[in-house]
């Protein structure tokens, strides 16, 4: 069963909240040790930028969203 927000694992991994991802992401620009980033996104990479952005204002510098 679908629910919103999930997003299917193209790799057969498990399907996980679009927040989670999101997560995902930040902890690898601390991995990095970047404080903040741009972040620009195209498609289901524009909900991301647009979710860290959203909940993480601290941590995006510039948001460019784009639809193809």
């Amino acid at each position: 069963m679908d629910a919103p927000g999930l997003v299917k694992g193209s790799l057969g991994v498990e399907d996980f909240a679009l927040a989670e991802a999101a997560e995902g992401i930040l902890a690898d620009l601390d991995r990095l040790e970047i404080g903040a980033a741009h972040f620009c996104g195209l498609s289901l990479g524009a909900m991301l930028a647009f979710e860290i952005a959203v909940e993480h204002p601290e941590r995006t510098i510039t948001l460019t969203l784009a639809a193809g």
